[in-house]
């Protein structure tokens, strides 16, 4: 297995001490209606809508990468790889 470089390994641990600092962000002002996950499904649609509330938070409270950013790239690809191996039943 290949080794990481050092400033991705830096990278990593600030990005995982940032997920589990409880105090990074600031005070969400609300939050997106999220479904129960033990009721019944919900359509894609739904599903979609939910995720452009979430997004549209993220956006409120966090500073976001620009999609040109090497770490937004990397982001990507990996979740095209994902992707490609997800079963189609769950698209």
């Amino acid at each position: 297995m290949k080794e990481r470089s050092f400033p991705m390994r830096v990278w990593a641990l600030l990005v995982t001490l940032l997920m589990i600092e409880s105090g990074w962000a600031a005070t969400p002002t609300s939050s997106p209606e999220l479904p129960d996950p033990g009721s019944v499904g919900i359509t894609k649609q739904e599903q979609e809508q939910v995720g452009r509330q979430a997004m549209a938070e993220v956006y409120k409270q966090v500073p976001v990468l620009p999609d040109s950013s090497p770490e937004s790239q990397y982001v990507r690809q990996l979740g095209k790889k994902l992707a490609a191996v997800i079963p189609q039943e769950y698209w």
